[in-house]
């Protein structure tokens, strides 16, 4: 309601504002002119201009105007009263529009209600592409369509950042197109995550802000495999599910360098700090990039098991420019080939899909 009223004040035109200020201020000072004029009433026969002595008579006479319309001269202080206090909102917020958060809302895989439980207005930017991913299990044109439309989604949405906002993430979709997404936005705007919890003490209806809780687990390197003569490195990052060893045989892992990171504890919930998500990128990030300095790695194969979030900002922490060539991949429980494709992010759209192909081989 604060928020509502503050928008409402700073759409209020400046002139039209100064304007009553000044007509409500005169108006509501009316009823104290004649007793001013009346303390003059004992020099009045001394004064010798007549049209002086008019205009002492006239203000005088408002007494008679006062007593009429008495309650006029409330409204009107109580009218200067709300200017006052508008120019100072409009002052203290510099005249600009109150900072609203707009938050995308991503899905690829089925219909998602986002209501999300936050301070203040908020607006939903929602990228979908539900209807564009439906029945695309070989339909790897249909993919390359959907990653079109993203693409021209988060450029449109990157067109319009500016300074009078907040903005925010929040979503479910496949892990490729939210890492794609993170990377295109990158981290030049500071971007809210929203994770909706799955906790049975919480409503589970609601996206919610990620806290800001120093108290959590820190991950570790569950596999590290780095003696392959290999300028190839396999990540994992499993928060949610184990990543097997036995599930990666599409990557030929016993010719690749491995490193993959693990949350103590598995589950959806896992991560809910913007703290925690910011200390996993890092970490993550300093490790890949030292073995990809020592091993002079040329080519990542990236594998995800983790919250949407946690994806996005990972996305938004890899450099095209100084990074290797990274590849995401998407899980399918169903396919014996589990990692079935992937998403090349230094590529367009036209030439990013990586189909995965027994035996082992890639196709774009």
């Amino acid at each position: 309601m604060y928020k509502k009223i503050i928008k409402v004040i700073l759409s209020i035109n400046n002139i039209w504002l100064r304007r009553v200020t000044i007509l409500s201020g005169i108006i509501g000072c009316t009823p104290f002119t004649p007793k001013v004029v009346k303390s003059l009433e004992k020099i009045y026969p001394q004064l010798n201009n007549d049209t002086l002595k008019d205009g002492v008579s006239l203000v005088t006479d408002l007494d008679i105007f006062n007593r009429e319309f008495k309650w006029l001269f409330y409204v009107a202080i109580f009218i200067f009263v709300l200017c006052l206090i508008s120019i100072f909102v409009k002052i203290k917020y510099n005249n600009k529009e109150i900072i609203n958060k707009i938050i995308i809302g991503h899905s690829s895989m089925s219909k998602v209600a986002f209501k999300v439980d936050t301070d203040g207005e908020y607006q939903v930017k929602e990228i979908s592409l539900i209807d564009d991913m439906k029945d695309t299990t070989n339909d790897y044109e249909q993919i390359k369509y959907a990653i079109n439309k993203q693409d021209r989604l988060v450029s449109e949405f990157k067109s319009n950042i500016d300074n009078n906002n907040e903005y925010g993430y929040m979503g479910i979709a496949h892990t490729p197109l939210i890492l794609r997404m993170g990377n295109q936005i990158g981290d030049e705007v500071g971007i809210k995550l929203f994770h909706k919890s799955r906790k049975e003490n919480e409503n589970t209806n609601v996206f919610k802000e990620l806290n800001k809780d120093e108290n959590f687990k820190e991950l570790a390197i569950s596999t590290k495999i780095l003696d392959k003569n290999s300028d190839e490195l396999i990540v994992g990052l499993s928060t949610t599910f184990e990543i097997k060893y036995n599930e990666l045989k599409i990557f030929n892992p016993d010719n690749k360098n491995i490193l993959i990171f693990s949350s103590e504890d598995l589950g959806f919930d896992v991560i809910e700090s913007e703290i925690q998500v910011k200390n996993y990128v890092k970490y993550i990030m300093d490790n890949v990039r030292k073995v990809v300095k020592d091993k002079n790695i040329k080519k990542i194969h990236m594998v995800l098991s983790t919250s949407s979030v946690m994806t996005f900002a990972l996305g938004q922490a890899i450099s095209l420019n100084n990074d290797p060539n990274i590849t995401i991949y998407h899980y399918d429980i169903n396919n014996p080939r589990k990692y079935t494709w992937g998403i090349d992010l230094s590529k367009n759209y036209r030439d990013c899909l990586v189909v995965t192909n027994e035996p082992c081989n890639f196709m774009i």
